[in-house]
């Protein structure tokens, strides 16, 4: 999505610190919406689902996301063929995976074909982390796939986040100017850690 905003100085300083190695799964904590309560402005018009992963039991009586179009029988039946006991949902527009885990993510990407993105990216990749022994790193971004981001201080304050509301001629000037003002420093050579995690 390119309405997914990610700071690149932000990451960089993380990569450089360790936070974020490029070894482990990197994947988003959580970002989906749950069914609302009531009609807008009810206050729990939008409430994030943040449960994550459920077991198959579990997935049986969920009913706190919409699991639309069959996806909550799909998944279970892909689950069971990738050999693995659990379902995730989760937002699924930012992750990160080590070069040594793009064959099993391949062939369970075949398993998972008919299953929408927001459930296969994060149990495929989350049974990856264990099948392979893999550190999971959870991205804390703003936001969900419900919000709209139109205060330029948000996503200055925050690394990652959805969504950029790019139809906004402020906030893409104030865009502009962040990226513009993080380019010069970046265009300066990176230090021989951030190289190193990067390779």
């Amino acid at each position: 999505h390119m309405d997914f905003w990610i700071q690149p100085l932000a990451f960089q300083r993380r990569v450089a610190k360790g936070l974020l190695p490029s070894d482990a799964i990197w994947t988003l904590a959580a970002g989906l919406n749950a069914p609302p309560t009531g009609p807008p402005p009810e206050s729990q018009h939008l409430r994030i689902y943040g449960k994550g992963c459920l077991s198959f039991e579990d997935l049986v009586n969920e009913q706190d996301w919409t699991w639309g179009h069959g996806v909550r029988d799909f998944a279970k039946e892909a689950a069971r063929e990738l050999g693995t006991a659990e379902v995730c949902a989760a937002q699924a527009d930012l992750f990160h995976a080590p070069r040594q885990a793009f064959s099993y993510l391949a062939r369970a990407a075949r398993v998972f074909g008919g299953v929408a993105h927001e459930v296969a990216a994060p149990t495929i990749l989350r049974a990856a982390a264990a099948f392979l022994k893999l550190r999971q790193v959870y991205l804390d971004c703003w936001g969900c796939t419900q919000s709209w981001c139109t205060d330029p201080n948000i996503f200055r304050r925050h690394a990652c986040g959805h969504k950029l509301d790019l139809r906004q001629p402020w906030v893409r000037s104030a865009w502009r100017a962040l990226l513009d003002a993080q380019a010069r420093k970046l265009d300066a050579k990176a230090s021989p850690a951030t190289e190193a995690a990067l390779r």
